[in-house]
């Protein structure tokens, strides 16, 4: 019985969302058990809106 893979990140920009996705991809975690959060566009800092979600997701 295989073991699921869960996969929660959080990212500054849609680069660093491609990327994970990518490597996502490559280890066999597929969309379903990832979960990729980048921050909004033109919203404030993107760093800040990362270390203010850090703790509170699982």
């Amino acid at each position: 019985m295989k073991k699921r893979r869960r996969l929660y990140v959080l990212c500054e920009d849609a680069l660093q969302q491609r990327f994970v996705e990518r490597l996502a991809d490559r280890w066999g975690i597929g969309p379903r058990q990832r979960k990729i959060d980048a921050s909004p566009k033109a919203r404030g800092s993107a760093a800040q809106y990362v270390i203010e979600r850090y703790g509170r997701e699982p």
